[in-house]
């Protein structure tokens, strides 16, 4: 229960707890319909696996980057993911970082928290919510709605 709410759940985990990566790739496998991310720095190589295995699935997949990220990464996976043509969507964010982070799976499920998809954040102390109840899920799909409108096509 979280804030009293009956209706609401949440699961919180240090990544002491629970690696935020492992988390990330087991809704990543368990995705059926869609992924939609925001995410500030992506440069796991375990992550585009699990990201390329969806869309071979036939999972769309639209991510909002950091403008940083795509243009001075072209080559590297979220500028590799944005190369695709079909399932796959990258846009840019125009304005200062996009430090949040969130993955919205299958609007059924959000990930969010402190974690990168980066090398340094595997060495972090880092924070992860995981949500699947639908006021919290709307929620995140309305603020993702919201990203994805504002964001530039590439």
């Amino acid at each position: 229960m979280v804030g009293g709410m009956a209706d609401r759940s949440v699961e919180i985990t240090l990544s002491s707890e629970r690696k935020p990566v492992d988390a990330l790739t087991e809704a990543f496998a368990a995705a059926e319909r869609s992924i939609d991310a925001a995410v500030y720095k992506f440069s796991l190589r375990t992550v585009f696996v699990a990201l390329e295995e969806a869309l071979d699935r036939g999972v769309a997949v639209r991510l909002v980057v950091d403008k940083r990220l795509i243009d001075c990464e072209t080559a590297g996976f979220a500028g590799r993911l944005a190369k695709k043509k079909g399932r796959v969507t990258v846009r840019k964010w125009p304005g200062d970082k996009l430090h949040a982070k969130l993955v919205i799976i299958d609007d059924r499920q959000v990930l969010s928290g402190s974690y990168n998809w980066s090398k340094s954040a595997e060495k972090n102390t880092e924070l992860l919510l995981c949500f699947d109840d639908s006021p919290s899920v709307g929620r995140f799909a309305s603020l993702f709605e919201d990203l994805w409108k504002d964001a530039e096509e590439l």
